[in-house]
C-alpha cells in the first residue's frame, strides 16, 4: 500500500521543451493590481525541460531549494511566517516544476523575488538546457490573502486553514535531511555540481523509503491518537489503514 502511496505521487512524463524565460507572473485582470495587502501567498517557480525518454531528474528540485531558496529563507525567515516548496512534474504545460510558495507581505517578497530572478544559478541552468521557464508572483488578488487560500479547496476549512503549518515543516524537514546529504567540498563547474545533487537526492530518496513509514507516518498518526486512514486502493476502492 505504501508503495503505491508513493508511486501515485509521481506523473508519467513531462512536456515538451521551451525556450529560457524569467518573467514575472501577470494579474488576471487589472483591477486586482489595486489591492496590496499586508500579507499574501506568492511563488517563486522553476520550470525545468523535459527528457525525451520522460524521465524526470527530481534532483534538480534539490538543488533549486539548497542553491536559490535556502539562503533567502534564512535571511527574510523573520518576514516569513508560513512558506513551503512543492514538486510535481506531469504530462501538461507545466511540467516539471518546483515552486516555493511564501506568505509575506509585499516589501518583503518583492525582495525575494528580485533575489530569485537575479541568482546566477537559473542562469546556469538554462545555458545547460535544463530551465525553460522562471516565474515569479509579486502583486496577486485579494484572495491570496487568506491562510487557507492555497489548500485544496475540496477539503474542510479548518484543515484549510491549518494545513500551512503541516506543509511548512514537512518542507524544513526535507531540506534539513537534503542539507545533510551534501558534501562540504565545493564542486568547480555546474556538472559536479549535478551530480552532487543528485547524489543528495537520492539519498533523501532512499531515507524517505527505508524509514518514514515509521519516523513520519507513524509519527504522525500517533499525533492524531493512532485513528485509521482511508486511502484510496488501486483499483479506486477505500481501504482502511493504521500506520
Amino acid at each position: 500500500m505504501l508503495r503505491y502511496l508513493m508511486t501515485a505521487l509521481l506523473a508519467l512524463m513531462l512536456s515538451a521543451c521551451a525556450s529560457p524565460v524569467i518573467k514575472d507572473t501577470p494579474l488576471e485582470s487589472a483591477a486586482k493590481a489595486d489591492w496590496h495587502g499586508e500579507r499574501a501567498w506568492r511563488y517563486a517557480r522553476l520550470n525545468f525541460t523535459g527528457n525525451t525518454d520522460g524521465r524526470i531528474d527530481w534532483y534538480l528540485d534539490a538543488l533549486a531549494a539548497n542553491e536559490i531558496f535556502a539562503p533567502l529563507l534564512e535571511k527574510y525567515g523573520a518576514q516569513i511566517p508560513l512558506w513551503r516548496f512543492h514538486r510535481r512534474a506531469g504530462a501538461d504545460a507545466a511540467g516539471h516544476q518546483f515552486s516555493l510558495i511564501i506568505y509575506s507581505d509585499r516589501q518583503t517578497a518583492a525582495a525575494i523575488m528580485q533575489a530569485v530572478r537575479t541568482h546566477p544559478m537559473p542562469v546556469s541552468l538554462a545555458r545547460a538546457g535544463l530551465l525553460r521557464r522562471l516565474s515569479t508572483e509579486l502583486d496577486v488578488a485579494p484572495e491570496r490573502g487568506a491562510i487557507s487560500a492555497t489548500s485544496d479547496p475540496n477539503w474542510s476549512k479548518d484543515l484549510q486553514r491549518s494545513w500551512p503549518w503541516f506543509a511548512m515543516g514537512a518542507s524544513q524537514a526535507w531540506l534539513a535531511l537534503l542539507q545533510q546529504q551534501l558534501a562540504a567540498d565545493r564542486p568547480r563547474n555546474i556538472e559536479q555540481l549535478l551530480q552532487v545533487y543528485a547524489t543528495a537526492n537520492q539519498a533523501v530518496n532512499e531515507r524517505w523509503r527505508e524509514q518514514s513509514a515509521h519516523a513520519y507516518l507513524h509519527h504522525l498518526n500517533a499525533l492524531f491518537g493512532y485513528q485509521s486512514l482511508k486511502l484510496r486502493g488501486p483499483e479506486g476502492g477505500e481501504v482502511q489503514v493504521r500506520f
